[in-house]
């Protein structure tokens, strides 16, 4: 049987869908020692290896999902995946014959760790339809075995069945082979025979492992769960560190070296691009005006090497470069076109090192330790039976000795030790949570084993090929994580007590109760190992931690700086900049100083540069003000003090409590018994696969649970417990006579652990394919945060599902998930509406038993026994959604400050509704404990800074006078934040800025000799007899420019009374149906660059700048034709931005820059901005509907009459008019939705003010202007029809002629608006006696009897050697928010055509098939769902509209993706916030 029940079948659906390359091929590679093809696989099924847990007593799989290999096997999969290099095959052979490689061959720039060509853990995977192999592979050599009899043995029976059989050998436990098995054998026993002969096609590479980095990044996760459950009283001993007595001072000492830490590595990036006054060592600075200076060079260096790595395109490239001559800016960010890509790369630089903070380390997969042993010196045994005070032998047996035939399990607290004191010799396996002494004595800490290789040529030489020579604290003591971590067993202490060979890389063995407690296995699962920051002397041929050492304080500092400043870090960067500006700073140093100094020429510069100390003088003084000034000590610090508090006497048992779903099995248990046939409902364990519903489980199934909704508050639920956080009196509640009030009582009432319980929710979340626990206990999103947060309030989890499955919650929960509209209500609305109509029962927030059993079976609940509940749920939704802001704290470490302003602006709303801004109002909980004592607060210190001191500094948008205006203004726009989102906010910011700078570049070009803004009107988009519309000027320039790239390729017009047409303007869009290679890139900008560089038709060529002006505001939009303008074009333009920079950081010189006081320009800006279609769906809104008492508007206050909006201001006693202030915020624009009138098709009306009268505001009827297509903006460039005149306008097109168009377009017909379609790429394409050649970078073309093939970007040598002529036919291509059906007007393609398009995605799909797999699941999907429709425009607003796009993102510097799957998760959660 293949598949023993629906649960499996579930979850074995994964292997469908598999990516990955496969390992097969049919020819051979002598030249790398690859004598055959590689197309058969001999498959060993090994019996599955088990080891008794010395914790549990338990079984433990040894080997869950682990294979081996042979050295062919890997020779010829890594052939076959194009991996393997000369150098790397040479390897192999010298591995295969045990020769030992030298430190260059390793580590060198051509070595195995540079090139990837490391035996490190290899993550395949093996599906036929029948066979479901899920594994790591690692290879086995003679020096990995020699000490491992069992795997030795089976290393020559593979490599002897490679020999009989041909092909290559894998061997693997059954847990591996998740479908079909067959001939199981044993491991020990002589293995003739393969257990099955699988097929190579289906092998395949699912990730490509990463090997020997030295980075990894620190977890926030571990970072906070570090201190929770701590006594303070415990005694500890930390080597070198003898003031620390007790875990009490680990945990000040912990939060101090993270707070200075963050403040360090901040401090040193902000002062790379700020200067200002006072000093640089300093983390406060003063905003006052002009206190603060940007010097963005190494930012924009940054962020020309992000954009390259993405392969943005060389305009927008061209935006952050700076001017080779004086050093500075060329162009001022703060433009519409690279504004969003500016604040992304300006977030990304502060994010990465610092929120997001890098420590030494690396990431290593795990091995099992299956038969590997080690020899042990044990002098005692623990009271409890376990290893008591030993040492590691590396190397051989010292002279004189022998090992004692003694196994480690059997010996006991009794036995019997040699008096000599010299203790025993035994072999034995790696062993978990060993007690840790020095000097004889126990330091109160507790270690695990591990083994991997060296990752640097000084630990290779000096310590793995010295077996004689013990492996320093400075080099093997380490600190293990496990991703997601969830608890205190996501964790380990490490000690390294021998090397792998060093040509595993970053492959590690754990002692196996690893696999047990933290849950993991060997499918290519990874611990995160922290490591000393350290180095070798030469001199004193010594290890040395950094700052470790009395007495070498100073001379780590200069080594360090000396070392750093050779790596492309801050310190290389200090350097650059110093390089470039250096003349202009200060030297503060004495020639006789920096003579005195060990400080490189470059060491010098970057310290400078920084404002670090560089005499033992200035280090002494820096370290007593400030602390130490770089980075290293603290690592080393955070390092031991985790070590102490993860692995102290008062934790170490629930260090190992195994990650389990106990608590999940008892509330289902307990549910079962209560509501039998409610539960019943709930199990899918019996379903049919096959069946649609059966196909819609296995999809959400298999999809993966809401992780992030346990996973997020785990964070700050800690922090709460481990302050003791209250609740308010009015938030408590109880349930079966238990009281509910504050966090942090570690034990629940049943006696369970608290920590325990979330740790159980994260594990049904992360393995829900496995039992489904979701589904069973009725887990809802939203129910799985109450949950969590009902546990971390010390509630039992029994109890929380036992709430959360009542029938009136799980109608409530059904109701919300199922919304029509994303604006419907959501869970804590409907729970608040069903008490409103209860308001006037009378209940309590506290339920008993027998109501949570009768809500679960459905049975009827009395009304007071419907409030309470309500009334519990009501507490847990705030506070909830109280604790969930907290993650805007806890989020920062790690997951950075966010991409874009709309996230600084989110986290500031968060922050201030948590009281943690300075000014705010006094919060619903108050955590000021924890802001006090723990490291959160230095990374909101440094958030603050960014947002209200660097930002205001560096964008016109963050500036005292923009947030003035928009403060102004915001008085018209809605106050809900459903449906007027952060997004929304910044789409207004946005859409002033464009205002501001091109209302300066229009006041620049009335007294402009170059009229390039003299078509800057409406009458280019609407239809009118304008001689200039926006077709003339495209046909002027196609007659004047035939064959002109950007014409003929790129722009496609289509005007307003196309069929397709649906926004009332005549439009140009650009033709990104089919992504670009980077020469078409070229050829698109140099083709519209020699239009605009042609006198005779500059004219026209800025006609289609100022269309994009007109039309989107200068901004990215769908169909924009932004990218075919270079920089230069608009040069004049961007030159008026320094202006307006100038204008809003000092607050003076408007009617100079643009023609008009400030107040009038925002009267104007006001005016025309709200009364624009575009904007009308974020105006405050009333909606007028019945009510209880008849007709009403949702406001009080408001009514209607004589067809004008009156609003009826209640003020105080005696007070009979509006003052000047309150009448300042009402608002000038409100809309009005009236549903009475006719309720299927409601009528909005807009209303301005018209005056104010004591305590009446009275609001006319208004009209909106211009078409919804049409930024909202439109009004300043001119008259604009109304919005309903223009909705008559496409009623009408068909038939309109009157004067808004007739003249114009009877001037042109129908074949010369469009762009050529039968172009020399096309005709080329379409040549079937021609050779056509794809690739990612190009499309190249050979014709027949012809020699040398020619890009298809290259249309001159294509029509020279063609002879083509190129006509216009008519293309009408739709914009895809305003015109329907798209497709139907796209080129068409010939059969040639489209199936060079399909090599060209075929090759693409190949490299990133899950991108692609999930591009597909939302671009190519048939039909059109409202879900995917919003996807679609979520992605194409963020410009991910595209594969190519994506695959840009996933490969650019921005973000740093694991995998594919991880970008995937990344945009899921992020982007489209799934």
């Amino acid at each position: 049987m293949i598949l023993a029940d629906s649960i499996k079948q579930i979850k074995r659906a994964k292997g469908q869908n598999g990516a990955g390359d496969s390992i097969y091929s049919p020819v051979s590679n002598p030249e790398f020692g690859v004598f055959e093809s590689t197309e058969k696989l001999n498959a060993i099924i090994l019996n599955e290896p088990q080891i008794t847990s010395e914790f549990s007593g338990e079984s433990i799989d040894q080997a869950d999902a682990q294979i081996y290999t042979t050295i062919k096997f890997h020779r010829h999969a890594q052939n076959s995946l194009g991996s393997l290099t000369q150098s790397g095959a040479l390897a192999l052979d010298k591995i295969k014959d045990g020769t030992k490689l030298t430190a260059e061959e390793l580590y060198g720039p051509q070595g195995l760790a540079n090139t990837n060509q490391m035996l490190n853990s290899k993550k395949y995977f093996y599906f036929d339809g029948k066979v479901y192999v899920k594994f790591s592979a690692i290879t086995l050599t003679k020096k990995f075995t020699e000490n491992n009899p069992e795997l030795d043995r089976l290393r020559m029976d593979m490599e002897a069945m490679d020999e009989r059989f041909g092909g290559i050998t894998f061997a693997g436990p059954q847990s591996a082979f998740k479908m079909l098995t067959n001939n199981v054998q044993s491991l020990g026993d002589d293995i003739v025979n393969p257990s099955m002969v699988l097929d190579a096609r289906y092998f395949r590479e699912q990730v490509k492992t990463k090997t020997n980095k030295d980075l990894i990044t620190e977890q926030s996760q571990i970072k906070v769960l570090a201190t929770s459950e701590q006594i303070d009283s415990t005694p500890v001993n930390i080597e070198g560190r003898p003031n620390i007595k007790n875990i009490g001072q680990v945990k000040k000492l912990y939060n101090e070296a993270l707070n200075k830490r963050i403040i360090l590595k901040f401090k040193d990036k902000r002062n790379l691009i700020y200067t200002f006054d006072g000093l640089m060592s300093e983390f406060s600075v003063s905003n006052k005006k002009g206190n603060i200076t940007p010097n963005l060079q190494v930012f924009l260096k940054y962020a020309l090497n992000s954009l390259k790595a993405s392969k943005a395109s060389t305009n927008l490239m061209e935006f952050f470069t700076v001017d080779a001559t004086t050093g500075d800016i060329k162009y001022n960010l703060n433009n519409p076109l690279s504004i969003a890509k500016a604040e992304q790369l300006f977030m990304s630089y502060f994010s990465k090192g610092v929120f997001q903070e890098k420590i030494p380390g690396h990431g290593l997969a795990l091995v099992s330790d299956k038969g590997n042993t080690i020899l042990r010196r044990i002098y005692s045994m623990e009271d409890n039976g376990r290893v008591g005070r030993n040492e590691v032998i590396r190397g051989g047996v010292p002279e004189g000795e022998v090992i004692l035939n003694q196994k480690v399990d059997d010996m006991t607290s009794g036995y019997k030790f040699p008096s000599n004191g010299k203790g025993i010799l035994v072999r034995d396996r790696l062993r978990y949570q060993l007690a840790e002494y020095k000097n004889g004595k126990r330091t109160g800490q507790y270690y695990s084993e591990g083994m991997f290789a060296a990752h640097n040529a000084d630990i290779y030489k000096q310590l793995q090929n010295k077996s004689d020579v013990s492996i320093p604290d400075s080099i093997g003591k380490m600190f293990a994580v496990r991703i997601p971590s969830q608890d205190n067993h996501s964790s380990m202490n490490v000690k390294l007590v021998d090397f792998m060979p060093a040509y595993y890389g970053s492959s590690a063995m754990f002692a196996a109760e690893l696999i047990e407690i933290s849950g993991a296995d060997f499918d290519i699962d990874t611990a995160y190992v922290q490591i000393k920051e350290s180095y070798y002397d030469k001199d004193t041929k010594k290890f040395y931690a950094y700052g470790e050492t009395k007495g070498r304080e100073y001379l780590d500092y200069v080594r360090y700086i000396n070392e750093a400043v050779k790596k492309d870090n801050v310190y290389s960067q200090a350097v650059s900049s110093f390089e470039a500006q250096g003349s202009k700073m200060e030297d503060s140093l004495t020639d006789a100083q920096l003579m005195d100094s060990d400080f490189s020429d470059r060491g010098i510069k970057a310290l400078t540069r920084l404002g670090l100390p560089i005499t033992r003088s200035q280090f002494e003084t820096h370290i007593e003000k400030y602390g130490q000034p770089y980075a290293a000590p603290y690592n080393n610090e955070v390092l031991d003090f985790k070590y102490a508090l993860m692995g102290n006497e008062a934790v170490k048992e629930i260090s190992v409590t195994p990650a389990s779903l106990t608590a999940i099995e008892e509330a289902y248990q307990e549910l079962k018994q209560i509501a039998p046939d409610y539960v019943a409902r709930l199990n899918n364990e019996n379903i049919d696969v096959d069946t649609i519903t059966g196909k819609a489980i296995s999809f959400e199934v298999n999809k993966g649970a809401a992780i992030g909704k346990a996973v997020s508050p785990n964070l700050y639920l800690s922090l709460l417990g481990e302050y003791g956080i209250f609740l308010p009196e009015q938030l408590a509640f109880g349930i079966r006579s238990n009281e509910y009030r504050a966090y942090g009582s570690g034990i629940n009432v049943y006696g369970k652990r608290t920590q325990d319980e979330i740790s159980s929710i994260i594990t049904m979340l992360t393995d829900n394919s496995k039992e489904n626990y979701v589904a069973k206990l009725g887990m809802h999103p939203s129910a799985v945060g109450l949950a969590t947060n009902a546990v971390a309030l010390g509630v039992p989890l029994i109890d929380a599902v036992l709430l959360l499955n009542g029938q009136t919650v799980r109608d409530l929960f059904t109701e919300a998930n199922n919304k029509k509209d994303k604006f419907d209500a959501s869970f804590a609305t409907l729970v608040n509406t069903r008490l409103r109509l209860l308001k006037k029962v009378n209940a309590s927030a506290s339920v008993g038993l027998e109501t949570l059993s009768k809500a679960a079976r459905s049975e009827k609940l009395t009304p007071e026994e419907t409030k309470s509940i309500l009334l519990i749920l009501s507490n847990l939704n705030t506070i909830s959604s109280f604790t969930g802001k907290m993650s805007s704290i806890t989020g920062m470490s790690g997951n950075g400050i966010g991409s874009n302003f709309s996230d600084v602006q989110k986290r500031v709303d968060n922050f201030r509704d948590i009281g943690v801004l300075p000014g705010s109002d006094k919060p619903l909980i108050d955590i000021s404990p924890i802001l006090e004592n723990s490291w959160v607060k230095s990374n909101i210190d440094i958030f603050n800074q960014i947002a209200f001191d660097l930002i205001p500094t560096t964008f016109i948008t963050g500036t005292p006078a923009f947030a003035k205006i928009y403060s102004k203004i915001s008085r018209n726009l809605s106050s809900n934040r459903k449906t007027f989102t952060v997004e929304d906010q910044q789409k207004v910011k946005r859409d002033m800025l464009s205002f501001f700078t091109i209302q300066a570049y229009m006041q620049k070009t009335k007294s402009s000799e170059v009229k390039d803004g003299a078509t800057l009107s409406n009458q280019l988009i609407y239809p009118n007899s304008f001689d200039n519309s926006i077709f003339n000027a495209v046909n002027r320039l196609n007659l004047a420019d035939p064959g002109n790239f950007f014409l003929e390729n790129f722009v496609t017009s289509v005007p307003m009374f196309a069929p397709t047409n649906n926004t009332g303007m005549n439009l140009l869009q650009a033709n990104n149906w089919r992504g670009l290679d980077k020469a078409q890139k070229v050829d698109l900008q140099s083709s519209f660059s020699k239009l605009y560089g042609n006198p005779a038709l500059r004219r026209d060529a800025m006609t289609i700048v100022n269309y994009e002006m007109v039309k989107n505001g200068l901004q990215a939009a769908k169909g924009s034709l932004l990218d075919a303008v270079s920089p230069f074009v608009i040069d004049e333009y961007l030159q008026q931005i320094n202006n307006v920079n100038e204008v809003f950081l000092n607050d003076e010189g408007w009617l100079e820059t643009f023609g008009i006081e400030f107040n009038n320009l925002v009267e104007y800006f006001e005016k025309g901005y709200f009364e624009s279609a575009k904007v009308n769906s974020m105006l405050n809104t009333l909606n007028y509907d019945i009510g209880d008492s008849g007709p009403a508007f949702d406001r009080k206050g408001y009514s209607i009459k004589d067809g004008k909006l009156i609003n009826v201001i209640e003020l105080e006693k005696n007070v009979n008019e509006i003052s000047s202030i309150e009448s300042d915020k009402l608002p000038r624009f409100i809309n009005t939705v009236d549903f009475v009138s006719n309720p299927l098709m409601p009528i909005a009306t807009l209303y301005a003010l018209e005056n104010i009268q004591g305590k009446k505001v009275t609001y006319a009827k208004s009209q909106m202007n211009g078409s919804y297509y049409q930024n909202g903006i439109g009004f300043m460039f001119g008259d604009r029809p109304t919005t309903m005149e223009n909705r008559e306008n496409i009623k009408n097109k068909g038939q309109m002629r009157t004067a808004y168009g007739a003249e114009s377009f009877d001037a042109i017909t129908t074949e010369q608006v469009a762009p050529l379609v039968n172009t020399p790429q096309n005709k080329a394409l379409a040549n079937e006696d021609a050779t056509i050649e794809a690739n990612e970078n190009e499309i190249n073309f050979t014709a027949e009897n012809t020699e040398g093939s020619i890009n298809i970007a290259d249309t001159a040598a294509l029509d020279n050697l063609l002879g083509l002529q190129t006509n216009l036919e008519l293309n009408v291509e739709s914009e895809a928010t305003g015109i329907t059906d798209a497709q139907a007007d796209m080129p068409k393609l010939t059969d040639k055509e489209e199936q060079s398009n399909e090599e060209f995605d075929i090759e693409i799909s190949d490299q990133y098939p899950a991108i692609t797999s999930f591009y597909n699941s939302i671009f190519e999907v048939p039909g059109v769902s409202a879900e995917l429709t919003a996807q679609k425009d979520i992605l194409e607003n963020n410009n991910l509209g595209s594969l190519e796009a994506m695959i840009d993102l996933y490969n650019s510097e921005i973000v740093n993706f694991e995998s594919e799957e991880d970008f995937q998760d990344y945009i899921k959660k992020c982007i489209l916030g799934i």
